[in-house]
Parts: structure tokens; sequence; C-alpha cells
């Protein structure tokens, strides 16, 4: 029993070293193609770059539509003018932003335009909260809509 688990161990390695010793005797063809062997021997030390010419400065370029930022103050918006003067000219609906276009400023939910306060912006409508002080002096608040221009 002793002797059959010596061959049982041994014949594998044996085959093993045989076949390695007559493998070295014949000529294998490359399994990789030049370009392949080129490739593997890639070295990105070795790679020439070409000189980086300088940069330049374009010139700028205006946009044909004015944006102002939502908190500056148009002249209508600014007079305290509120729902009356208020328009209203575009509205934008993305996947990940609501944008409407109130005088003049471009404006998302939460952002304020003179004394309104974006509350909601939907296809053809902007809902808008006006914050004023009545005759006694006390604050009060009012919700309406504005509507697209074209939509009224």
């Amino acid at each position: 029993m002793h002797r059959r688990l010596e061959v049982i161990i041994l014949a594998p390695c044996a085959l093993a070293i045989l076949v390695f010793m007559l493998g070295s005797f014949v000529a294998f063809k490359p399994a990789l193609s030049p370009h392949e062997q080129e490739v593997l021997g890639f070295v990105p030390e070795n790679l020439a770059l070409p000189e980086r010419r300088g940069t330049y400065q374009a010139e700028i370029i205006r946009s044909p539509i004015e944006v102002r930022s939502p908190t500056e103050r148009s002249d209508k918006t600014s007079a305290g003018a509120g729902f009356q003067g208020s328009t209203v000219t575009m509205i934008i609906i993305g996947d990940l932003h609501k944008l409407a276009m109130i005088d003049s400023a471009l404006v998302r939910p939460g952002d304020a335009v003179g004394n309104l306060v974006v509350q909601q912006i939907e296809s053809n409508r902007v809902l808008v909260k006006e914050s004023q002080l009545d005759s006694g002096g006390k604050p009060y608040e009012q919700q309406r809509w504005l509507y697209l221009e074209d939509n009224q």
C-alpha cells in the first residue's frame, strides 16, 4: 500500500517534468501577433508626447437673452408693483430643474423676484407668494398664479 501511494504521488510530477522537457524541443509558433507583442511591451514612460501649445482666451460671447440673477431687482418689482407688473415670459422644465423667466429674471422654486417668492413652476404657470403690509402695518401673504404670457 505504501508503494502504491508513492507511485500515485510521483507519477504526475514525473509526467509534468517529461512534458516540459519534450516541449522545449518542439518549435511552437508565437500565440501573439507582432502588434500584440508591441502592445504588451508598452511602457508609458517611452511614449513621446508632442509639445503643448500655449492657450489663448476666446472672445467673450454675450447671450442675446438678458438674464439677471434672482437677487437683482428690475424697476417694476423694486417699486412694489407686485402681481400686477409681473410677467412670466418663459418656462423651462427639465428632468432635474424647473426654471421660469419672471420680469427678466431667471428663477427656480424658492427664489425671490422683488417682493415675490416663487413657490411652484408648472408647464404654463408659476405660483408666487407676495408678502405685504396691510393698512394697519401687519404683514400678510398672498399667493397667486402667474400665467405664461401666451396662455392667459
